[in-house]
């Protein structure tokens, strides 16, 4: 693994230091999130939900208002059509809130798996949407692309309003509004929402827009108390965690903790998030990590497995009993979904394998045995293994290929799949994470197509290797717990916003032992020692060894009754500069 070292400078650090009143090191560390001044770092160490941007600097926003006011107003039946991941679900769940607070006649349906569409398909359009009569359709996490269920629902005389944050296409949808930060000549200064971000700025533009026409008339929108299901869809959704998104996070992580939502409680109560009674066992700390680990993937399982709508319904239950059942059906999804997504991992790993040993630079995979549910998972275990693109698909009985494509981060899968294009039926999604569909027969020309298109973006046409980023090398005798806290203001931690990474040289380490699939042991410099954890390594027990250069991220810790430091080991190597084994 190459440790990619931050470059400094010492006078900005110190000049950033003295004017937020903090250690140097945590002012190195804003400083390489790509944060300047003091106002925006003053902003990043105190993040306000209180304090976003204008929501009308978003385009269209005025004419969704409107339009939403006017449904309201006239009685108008209002559809919110949410995709099934957990981006969608808290969009769609932000939007039913928001609306029902103004007395909107507003029902949601969810995307299903098995439709073969992504997003706005024809086949739900006809099915969950135009029997029922909707003047207005509000999409959540999707639309940007759907161009012709657009198309048919403007035929038979309903507006559609798109919330979505997928890169357009060269064409735009022809609707009524459409709500995109990704949009071109956009305003709105902060283009790295989630889908729930944008369906949070819309009900706060809706909520400002009726209080300035008649404040007596209208009540105002719960927005605070929102802030719990917009964490869950930023996080879950792997945006940057900067700007907005840090302030949603921040805000909701403080509502989370406290499991004021019926909904959420119940998550955290089925995914044993509360303490145990029983043994006397307090409650874990609730992170960005926890969402992303522990509750995510709960949300997640109904989409994969079964019906995502029931989603929706517990994160926007009044009460606990029926958010307590639908949490308990969601566990027992997850553990049909850990099953099948073993099942195909296994098959489809061994296929990896062989094909990385045969010299494809590019994996794709498709079989008709595998689970359409789990594919984006196994398609992200895969390039964490291998590093490299990958494309995992399950085939159908009509013989399309459908399924999801991921990348290590070295290469944007939006412009490989743009290339391919003539060869898809449908396409979207992430530079990093996109969703694709072709015909089967079409496989092998998608491949070659494909390892084309990566290479042209790649300057020596190799991919780069694991590397770690190193904030600061730093003296373990000069690490203090007062430090290692004050770090953690740095937090919420996650995709933009990683956890600091310190370097410490020649370091003597003692006592190494293997605990499960970690390494346990002592680091010690000078006349202090820490105890450190180095998970995911034991097999390389035989170089933990001497004196070795650790990447590490510190943590605050407790050594028998007295508060200390605890290294959580993100590499190591041979202090004489020799190679890493990793």
């Amino acid at each position: 693994m190459q440790w990619k070292h931050h470059s400094t400078q010492p006078d900005e650090v110190a000049a950033a230091s003295r004017a937020l009143g903090v250690s140097e090191l945590t002012a190195q560390c804003i400083l390489n999130r790509g944060v300047s001044g003091i106002e925006a770092m003053t902003a990043f160490l105190r993040p306000d939900i209180g304090r976003l941007h204008d929501p009308f600097l978003l385009k269209n926003m005025d004419a969704a208002v409107r339009r939403i006011r006017r449904s309201i107003v006239r009685g108008e039946r209002i559809h919110v059509h949410g995709d099934y991941d957990v981006d969608g679900i808290t969009s769609t769940s932000v939007l039913v809130i928001g609306l029902r607070t103004l007395g909107a006649d507003v029902h949601y349906h969810i995307v299903q798996r098995g439709d073969g569409a992504i997003g706005l398909g024809l086949t739900s359009l006809m099915r969950d949407h135009i029997p029922k009569r909707p003047k207005l359709i509000i999409t959540a996490d999707c639309g940007t692309s759907n161009h012709e269920a657009i198309d048919e629902a403007n035929r038979h005389g309903i507006d559609v309003i798109v919330v979505d944050h997928h890169v357009p296409g060269a064409t735009l949808p022809k609707c009524a509004a459409l709500l995109n930060p990704q949009l071109p000549r956009s305003a709105f200064p902060f283009h790295q929402l989630a889908a729930v971000g944008g369906a949070y700025n819309l009900v706060v533009a809706l909520d400002a827009f009726v209080a300035r026409e008649d404040a007596a008339r209208w009540p105002r929108m719960p927005l605070r108390e929102m802030a719990d299901i917009l964490a869950l869809g930023t996080v879950a959704d792997l945006v940057p965690l900067v700007d907005e998104n840090r302030s949603f996070v921040a805000e909701g992580l403080k509502l989370i903790r406290g499991a004021r939502r019926p909904g959420i409680c119940a998550l955290m109560s089925c995914a044993n998030l509360l303490g145990d009674e029983s043994t006397g066992e307090g409650p874990e700390p609730i992170t960005a990590r926890t969402i992303g680990y522990r509750i995510a993937p709960l949300l997640n399982a109904a989409g994969r497995m079964d019906d995502a709508s029931k989603c929706v319904e517990l994160l926007i239950a009044d009460n606990f009993k029926a958010a307590d059942q639908i949490a308990r059906e969601l566990v027992q999804w997850n553990q049909k979904r850990q099953v099948t997504e073993r099942e195909v991992l296994d098959e489809a790993m061994a296929e990896a394998a062989r094909r990385v040993t045969a010299g494809d630079a590019t994996i794709i995979l498709a079989s008709a045995n595998w689970h359409p549910g789990v594919l984006g998972i196994v398609a992200s275990r895969i390039v964490e293994r291998f590093q490299r693109p990958v494309a995992v698909l399950s085939i159908d009985v009509n013989g399309l290929a459908k399924g999801s494509v991921r990348s290590p981060g070295s290469v944007d899968m939006l412009r490989v799949l743009a290339k391919c294009r003539d060869l898809l039926e449908t396409h979207g999604g992430h530079k990093l994470a996109a969703g694709v569909a072709l015909k089967a027969v079409r496989l092998d020309e998608f491949r070659e197509r494909v390892q084309v298109a990566i290479q042209e973006q790649l300057e020596d046409g190799k991919l780069p290797g694991r590397s770690i980023e190193i904030d600061a090398t730093v003296d373990l005798n000069e690490l203090t717990r007062e430090m290692v806290v004050e770090l953690e203001a740095l937090a919420p931690f996650g995709a933009g916003n990683a956890e600091p990474v310190f370097e410490a040289r020649r370091v003597q380490v003692m006592q190494p032992r293997v605990v499960g699939n970690a390494i346990r042991f002592k680091v010690r410099i000078g006349g202090r020692s820490f105890d450190a954890i180095a998970i995911g390594s034991a097999a390389r027990i035989d170089e933990v060894k001497g004196n070795l250069s650790i990447a590490f991220t510190p943590r605050a810790a407790r050594r028998g009754d007295e508060p200390g430091v605890e290294l959580l080991i993100r590499d190591f190597r041979n202090a004489d500069g020799q190679a890493d084994a990793s």
